[in-house]
């Protein structure tokens, strides 16, 4: 018995397109994208931060028992905004007391921005010993007090560095005055 290679080859290539048709997707048909690992599309009816199946989603929040993580993991969103818009105004005033960002070298901003950070800290630390108070129910100083002194005394020392004093901004000379006026002058007609 004798087999044509030709005719057997023609035939495996109608099959495997046959089935590539078949079994190809819906382009039509929106397939929903798995939330979890175990496949799961859709979030538990009751608990917002698991699946359906009862699994922990990606970026939960169920164990998480204080903030210690909070601002690395969601950075300046962490923060209470009143908080949040106070820093950055504390910010870029002692910014524009230095002569503004030009002005500034890399290590003078870098020390700014770790100011602001110790301001943020001390901020939440004070917040907190307003509502908890400065005694625990025994009558002990809380921690937090001794935190916040530590915090205060970084603070006292990087603001030593940078330095208290306003700083004049830099004047552009009459010639490069003059020149940006023509060039603005130019750019208007």
């Amino acid at each position: 018995m004798s087999v044509d290679v030709f005719a057997v080859g023609w035939l495996l290539a109608c099959v495997f397109s046959i089935v590539a048709v078949v079994a190809a997707p819906d382009p039509d048909v929106e397939t929903p994208t798995p939330i979890c690992s175990c496949g799961a599309t859709d979030r538990h009816a009751t608990d917002a931060e698991r699946c359906v199946k009862g699994h922990p989603l990606p970026g939960n929040q169920i164990r998480r028992t204080h903030g210690m993580y909070s601002f690395r993991d969601r950075g300046e969103a962490a923060l209470p905004p009143d908080t949040r818009l106070s820093v950055a105004d504390f910010k870029a005033q002692v910014v524009s007391d230095r002569g503004g960002l030009e002005e500034l070298s890399a290590i003078e901003a870098a020390r700014i921005g770790h100011l602001a950070e110790v301001e943020t800290t001390l901020r939440l630390l004070a917040s907190d010993l307003a509502t908890r108070g400065l005694t625990t129910a025994k009558g002990r100083v809380r921690s937090t007090f001794s935190r916040w002194l530590e915090a205060l005394d970084r603070w006292e020392k990087l603001a030593g560095h940078i330095g208290d004093g306003r700083r004049a901004r830099q004047a552009p000379s009459l010639a490069a005055y003059l020149a940006r006026a023509a060039a603005a002058k130019e750019t208007t007609e």
